[in-house]
This record gives C-alpha cells, structure tokens and sequence, in this order.
C-alpha cells in the first residue's frame, strides 16, 4: 500500500527513484506513488554475483570498443530491424557468448569491424 499519492509536481517538473527513504514512481496512469524504500532480505546468491560481474565485464568491453565499432554496431542494429540501440545488441550478445555473431552481421553488411 503506498504511503502516499502525488497528484501534481511541484516547479514543473518530477522526480522518481530513491529519495529520502522513499520509493517513488509514476504508473501507467500518470500517477504518482511513493512507497517506503526497500532492502533486499537475503543476501545475493553467487550466481547473481557471476551474472552481475559478467554484466559488468561486457559494459567495460562495450566502453573500450571505437567510435568507429560502436557506429557499426548502430548500423546493424537498424539493419536487422532490431527496435535496439547499438550498445544494447552488443551486451545482449556479450552476455549470450555470441560475439561471432556481431563479426558475421558486419561481414554480411560490409561493415567494418
């Protein structure tokens, strides 16, 4: 149950997330709710650990790709007619061990790679 309901924004604009204590969010409804923050009630298990830090590794891969990489990636995001970016494809396939597959769509686009 929420603590309390918002119904206007003060100075024109709205904040959402953590404040104060507070959980606060906008429904589908425009509406906004704050709820009392919560904290996790069990640690995290180590395969939450291993997927966070394989997460974590493909994010710092993708930051050390070229603009030249991160372009082409864009590309053929749009080409696969994928409602994607770039970065996205690229961490989806980082994180499925697929990365042959973005060397093959550049190869199939003549894109340089």
């Amino acid at each position: 149950m929420p603590l309390l309901s918002i119904e206007s924004n003060c100075l024109g604009f709205f904040v959402t997330g953590d404040i104060a204590g507070l959980t606060v969010i906008q429904n589908r409804n425009h509406r906004r709710i704050a709820y009392a923050k919560t904290y996790p009630k069990r640690t995290r298990s180590p395969g939450q650990n291993v997927q966070r830090n394989r997460f974590s590794l493909a994010v710092a891969a993708w930051r050390a790709l070229s603009t030249e990489q991160k372009t082409t990636l864009d590309i053929i995001a749009k080409k696969l007619r994928m409602p994607i970016s770039g970065y996205n494809l690229y961490i989806s396939c980082s994180l499925r061990y697929r990365m042959d597959w973005l060397e093959q769509w550049a190869q199939d686009y003549n894109l340089p790679w």
